[in-house]
């Protein structure tokens, strides 16, 4: 007997990541993701994630020395 075949069935993973507060950080995300065996088709949403890092910065305040 050979592998199961799962042709045609499509399934959504949806994968959150917070504190993607810079490009490089997205980039890196995205090719992780790219790289899981089976994965056709990506969607990134990354609306309101430099709102979230900002709301963050407001409740931990940080002073860089």
């Amino acid at each position: 007997m050979g592998e199961p075949s799962h042709r045609g069935i499509m399934q959504k993973v949806v994968f959150t990541v917070s504190a993607l507060v810079d490009v490089k950080s997205k980039q890196r995300v995205m090719e992780a993701v790219a790289d899981i065996h089976g994965v056709d088709t990506i969607a990134a949403d990354f609306e309101g994630t430099e709102d979230n890092h900002h709301r963050r910065q407001s409740l931990y305040p940080t002073d860089v020395v």
